[in-house]
């Protein structure tokens, strides 16, 4: 296995337990109880996920925007899917020239803490995305063509995988969602 797949399949055992992994008692807080008819473990994914590239979308007005992004999470989320926006460790330092956690990132998007996640430095984050998206047969917001890893993870030849889009005068246009 070479550098980047063992990355990738590190990578993806962390976002499976991420998400799988039940939300203990403790990390509630007391005026927080759960309504007798949600579940008490979370339950893996959100409803109709979809993936999205954060570090790239961020750029797709020009410049690194959190108002780009939050405007494609918008559009996302208007049509009825839920994303779970993975970044670069670097990302943060584009938005705000500081590193940003999961959880700066959902204040940011208001968008759930487990639906982000913020790699770690040094951990390539073109390859969480396709191992993730690859997983869980899901589609990726992005316009990164990831020529360097098709080798690795041949979805991204697969005809409508990838949704390409671009933020201008304030619209979004994503094409094929």
């Amino acid at each position: 296995m070479t550098s980047p797949e063992l990355i990738a399949a590190l990578a993806g055992v962390a976002l499976v337990f991420y998400f799988f992994w039940p939300t203990p008692k403790s990390k509630l807080k007391p005026k927080q109880k759960r309504p007798k008819s949600q579940p008490k473990k979370r339950s893996g994914l959100p409803r109709n996920p979809i993936v999205l590239d954060g570090s790239n979308v961020m750029f797709w007005g020009g410049d690194p925007s959190a108002k780009t992004l939050n405007h494609v999470i918008g559009h996302i989320t208007q049509k009825d899917f839920s994303p779970i926006v993975i970044f670069d460790a670097s990302a943060g330092y584009r938005l705000s020239d500081r590193f940003m956690t999961e959880g700066d990132f959902a204040r940011l998007t208001s968008l759930p803490e487990k639906q982000i996640l913020v790699v770690n430095k040094g951990v390539v984050a073109d390859a969480v995305i396709l191992d993730f998206a690859s997983e869980h047969n899901l589609r990726i917001v992005t316009n990164d063509r990831y020529r360097d890893w098709s080798g690795s993870f041949p979805i991204v030849r697969e005809k409508g995988r990838l949704l390409r889009g671009d933020f201008k005068q304030g619209n979004v246009r994503l094409n094929g969602l």
